[in-house]
């Protein structure tokens, strides 16, 4: 298996995070960077977007996780993205 890998960098979202009163009523910016490794042969031979991932797609993903939801943890958030992400 030949290894890709996919690095997405500075994605800024608004996001309801934090443990005080005030952090849980407005949305507070926070930066998300993900890198991936994948096996992304075929999409090479192909020249397929349906075999590889998606950048646009994972970054619209992403940020609809993060605005969907409400973290008291920057941790949890983290936690949440990684568990989709191997899915």
């Amino acid at each position: 298996m030949t290894s890709t890998r996919i690095l997405l960098e500075g994605l800024e979202v608004h996001c309801l995070i934090g443990v005080h009163g005030r952090e849980q009523l407005t949305p507070q910016p926070i930066v998300v960077d993900i890198e991936a490794f994948l096996d992304a042969t075929e999409a090479a031979r192909t020249d397929d977007l349906e075999q590889t991932r998606n950048y646009d797609n994972l970054a619209t993903e992403l940020g609809f996780i993060l605005q969907a939801c409400r973290f008291r943890l920057l941790e949890s958030a983290a936690h949440v993205l990684l568990r989709w992400l191997l899915l």
